[in-house]
């Protein structure tokens, strides 16, 4: 209804370059240090070729805080939890250059994966 694209991709994406799309969505992706990082240099790969990027997660330890811009913040059953579990907040945020000063806001930093 809206002319809009998605194209969903099973693969890994982040040993290579962007695909050719407007904007890149990643969630819930930073609660290891090494696909954090993978995640990262792809991300920046991503902004180098001008494609917008977005990121959803919940605060995970590895999240790169001072890349981000909040844009809107959630309260989300946590991922595996039952049906009327608590939940937790959780946000999306536009990932943005190394070194644009953006304001960093705690979002529900996960404990458990430190």
């Amino acid at each position: 209804a809206n002319g809009v694209a998605v194209v969903v991709v099973g693969d890994d994406l982040t040993a290579g370059p962007p695909l050719a799309v407007d904007l890149v969505v990643a969630g819930d992706l930073f609660y290891e240090r090494e696909l954090a990082d993978r995640v990262t240099a792809f991300l920046d790969r991503c902004l180098a070729a001008g494609i917008e990027v977005l990121v959803g997660d919940p605060g995970r330890v590895h999240l790169p805080r001072s890349r981000l811009r909040l844009l809107a913040e959630y309260a989300v059953p946590d991922v595996g939890e039952a049906v009327n579990a608590a939940t937790k907040p959780s946000a999306v945020f536009a990932f943005e250059p190394d070194g644009a000063g953006c304001p960093t806001r705690d979002v529900g930093r996960d404990e458990r994966a430190m």
